[in-house]
């Protein structure tokens, strides 16, 4: 499986300048175990369910403890993100307003700028993905 965006570091002026995508995610465990940075994913609707699986799917195979967070509630929150922090962002149309209005929020909260947005959605040029800085293409 081949993710392009996600083996291309990211450009100035983001914080993580020089780090891929892929080097942040590995960074969130450390060979002992310990974790040093969170994962959130958030979605409404179906693609909240997708945000579940992919909450086991990096718990059981890569055994990082992810939250997953309904759109519609996370966008009203002032989200606690860290640096180096990753939010995974799911959409099926890469519109879908809360899920936006989520993305927003986390890019200008405190750390909004040290954190790594990923976008999972069906077609790269939508509003996630621009405002993104990978995208996964689902391509369903």
């Amino acid at each position: 499986v081949n993710f392009p965006s996600l083996n291309k570091p990211l450009e100035r002026p983001h914080k993580l300048a020089g780090r891929t995508p892929f080097e942040i995610l590995a960074n969130c465990s450390l060979v002992d175990g310990s974790v040093t940075n969170r994962i959130q994913i958030i979605g409404c609707g179906t693609s909240w369910h997708a945000a579940l699986l992919g909450e086991y799917l990096f718990e059981h195979i890569a055994r990082i403890p992810v939250d997953v967070q309904y759109a519609s509630e996370f966008r009203y929150r002032q989200p606690l993100v860290r640096p180096n922090d990753v939010v995974i962002v799911v959409s099926n149309s890469g519109e879908t307003l809360d899920a936006v209005e989520s993305l927003r929020t986390v890019r200008s909260c405190e750390n909004g700028e040290s954190i790594l947005t990923v976008a999972f959605v069906n077609e790269a040029d939508c509003t996630i993905g621009r405002e993104s800085d990978a995208v996964v293409e689902a391509m369903a």
